[in-house]
């Protein structure tokens, strides 16, 4: 039988959870930030106490796997917020999760925040980070947003529907092809296009979504 998480030596479990953490770069950060906070400030207590209900816990940690393993093996428990009121770091019943003073370890403080440094050099962390990035700045640019008048936004406006013009005539009924394109992980496009239509035609289209997009392709 394979030997549970809860048995490996702290350093395996570190290594082990860190990795799993890796394509999640808000968890990531949000960690490597806690514990750095923690080896510089270790009789902080509000360095050392995380609430389970906040938005920041809820968006950036809750349900990522490695996660509560992570904090586990770095000697965190469960809380409710009583002085010696504490459980197995996986009792979801309660609302914070806290590190006692007499629990910091600063050689696993060491070995956390050198694990988390390195997972951010992981092509798997570099490539989902890239991604947030890129649903960002498309969202931004979908929105319009960025412009510093009305003027701006009026150009934007007409730079889209300078692309839109230069589309082919959409085939109807049977004819053609649907293409579907993702913008984002939220936001799809659809149109047909003729066997012989162009990439150009559908960078064009795009273009009518947000005029800084074919930019960054061609």
């Amino acid at each position: 039988m394979p030997t549970q998480m809860k048995d490996k030596s702290k350093e395996e479990q570190i290594l082990r959870c860190t990795k799993r953490i890796a394509p999640h770069p808000l968890a990531v950060d949000t960690l490597l930030r806690a514990f750095m906070f923690i080896r510089q400030n270790p009789n902080e207590e509000k360095y050392r106490k995380i609430d389970r209900t906040t938005a920041g816990f809820q968006s950036a940690l809750e349900g990522k796997p490695g996660v509560m393993d992570l904090l586990s093996a770095m000697n965190f428990i469960r809380s409710n917020g009583d002085s010696g009121n504490y459980s197995n770091i996986s009792n979801n019943n309660q609302r914070y999760i806290i590190l006692e003073r007499a629990r910091v370890d600063m050689a696993l403080l060491y070995l956390g925040i050198s694990a988390l440094e390195e997972v951010r050099k992981s092509e798997e962390y570099l490539a989902a980070k890239q991604s947030i990035q890129f649903e960002k700045e498309l969202n931004r640019i979908k929105n319009g947003e960025g412009s510093d008048s009305a003027t701006s936004e009026e150009d934007e406006i007409l730079k889209r529907a300078e692309y839109i013009s230069k589309l082919p005539t959409e085939p109807s009924g049977g004819a053609g092809a649907l293409m579907q394109i993702s913008l984002g992980a939220n936001h799809k496009i659809m149109r047909k296009f003729d066997g012989d239509d162009i990439l150009l035609d559908v960078i064009h289209f795009i273009g009518g979504h947000g005029s800084a997009i074919p930019e960054k392709i061609l």
